[in-house]
């Protein structure tokens, strides 16, 4: 008898260590589990912080261009009607918006050092440079038009003009002027502009996703140690909570209090999984929306980076059509590219006419790619005043397609321009270019033609 209470003490005593043994293990895995929910916080904040950060940077990028574009237009107004309020415009921008100057100060911050700050630092250097191209074309064209020395912004004013421009008859002055901004070196710099900032946009993109993946990847990771700590904790607990009913029904009946209160353990366990479920299941849905918010596929085209028909018909349905020109272009004779030279060469010849277009239009102006070799230029806020500007833009683009250019060849374009008018609407308006288009392709293409109403 004396030998069964000894050995029954003994057992208990194993049993009281072996519990002991498997507390301290769930404690141990709580604390696992405890760090492994911390790095899912901290990869979740590092993955917002970095997507916040290339949304901010993207919308820097914009802005510059944005208030790059809106210099360029102003400017050009400027020369072909000789508007002061133009040249308002354009230095309430330099000296009192600062959107191009707020952009690079934010960008600058973020960049510096990398590989994307040189190709902003390339794009800036070509922008000052070609400031001071506009600021001599202001003051050839305020020559031209008469305007008095001393109503001109200092900027302006203070420009010598050299002996052979300044010896020029006041129409002379203004062809150079708008040469000075309508002509190729002058698209050309713009072009270079583009370039160094859409290679700066590719870049802080390519961080970004980087970025995003590491943080899904170490998510992913954290996640997994999570579960695994969970699994660990709920089967050490369940041997515990096992252990204490053997303990409390057979050899201990003595215990029975301690080991109600013992099983608990295992109804905590499983509220916390759930509630770690579903902290999880919240942080991915989050992120997933926030990648789907990013998606730039969702309204452009994939080739040549414009607005897609999507929402070419967003836009149109949007916007106000007594205040918005069309432009409809087909590319004259396409398959017969594609025949000759290829479908990649084709994919090429649409990449540069979508270049030119896009460079030619203000950044306010929505060019797209609404079909295999059709695009469309929505102008906003635009009247028939502005036809001279519009035929010169066109003029420009045509010359600029009609040769060779880096071994893509060159191509003519058919268009179709309808100006807004008082009671019409955006089918109207399309179908008015449409026509103009019609009559363009009916003469024998390569040109274009203004919509008049019989």
């Amino acid at each position: 008898m004396k030998e069964q209470e000894k050995k029954k003490k003994i057992d208990i005593r194993s049993v009281k260590m072996f519990s002991l043994i498997l507390v301290l293990i769930a404690a141990a895995l709580m604390v696992v589990l405890i760090f492994a929910t911390g790095n899912v916080f901290q990869n979740f904040n590092f993955l917002r912080n970095a997507t916040e950060e290339f949304i901010e940077m993207q919308q820097s990028t914009s802005d510059l261009m944005d208030g790059s574009s809106y210099l360029t237009d102003r400017v050009r107004r400027f020369v072909v009607t000789g508007e002061p309020s133009c040249l308002e415009d354009y230095f309430e921008e330099v000296y009192v918006t600062k959107r191009r100057d707020g952009a690079l100060a934010r960008m600058e911050e973020t960049l510096a050092g990398t590989e994307a700050h040189r190709y902003l630092e390339e794009a800036l250097a070509n922008s000052e440079s070609l400031m001071g191209r506009e600021y001599y074309a202001m003051r050839l064209a305020a020559e031209a038009y008469g305007l008095e020395a001393s109503t001109l912004p200092e900027d302006v004013r203070s420009v010598s003009l050299s002996l052979e421009d300044a010896a020029l008859d006041p129409a002379q002055k203004r062809e150079a002027a708008i040469d000075m901004v309508f002509g190729d070196e002058y698209l050309v710099r713009r072009a270079e502009i583009v370039a160094d900032v859409d290679r700066c946009s590719e870049l802080l993109d390519a961080t970004a996703r980087e970025d995003q993946q590491q943080s899904m990847q170490s998510l992913l990771t954290s996640l997994r140690r999570q579960i695994l700590a969970i699994v660990a904790m709920m089967i050490s607990m369940l041997a515990v909570v096992n252990l204490t009913r053997v303990l409390v029904i057979h050899p201990l009946n003595n215990s029975l209090e301690h080991i109600r209160n013992n099983e608990k353990v295992p109804e905590t366990g499983s509220t916390e999984m759930k509630y770690f479920a579903r902290a999880y299941n919240e942080m991915y849905e989050q992120t997933r929306k926030e990648q789907e918010s990013l998606s730039y596929e969702a309204s452009h085209d994939a080739l040549t980076g414009l607005c897609n028909r999507k929402m070419f018909d967003r836009v149109r349905e949007e916007c106000d059509p007594e205040s918005t020109a069309m432009i409809l272009v087909d590319v004259d004779y396409f398959k017969e590219v594609n025949d000759t030279y290829g479908h990649e060469m084709g994919d090429s010849v649409l990449k540069r006419v979508a270049g030119v277009l896009r460079a030619g239009f203000r950044s306010e102006d929505q060019v797209c790619r609404i079909g295999g070799d059709e695009f469309a230029v929505l102008m906003m806020h635009t009247d028939i005043s502005l036809k001279d500007l519009v035929s010169h833009k066109i003029e420009t683009a045509l010359a600029q397609l009609k040769d060779e250019e880096n071994g893509v060849p060159g191509v003519t374009l058919s268009i179709g321009i309808a100006f807004p008018q008082p009671g019409i609407d955006a089918g109207d308006l399309f179908r008015n270019a449409d026509n103009a288009l019609y009559v363009v392709k009916e003469r024998g293409r390569n040109g274009y033609e203004f919509y008049r109403k019989n």
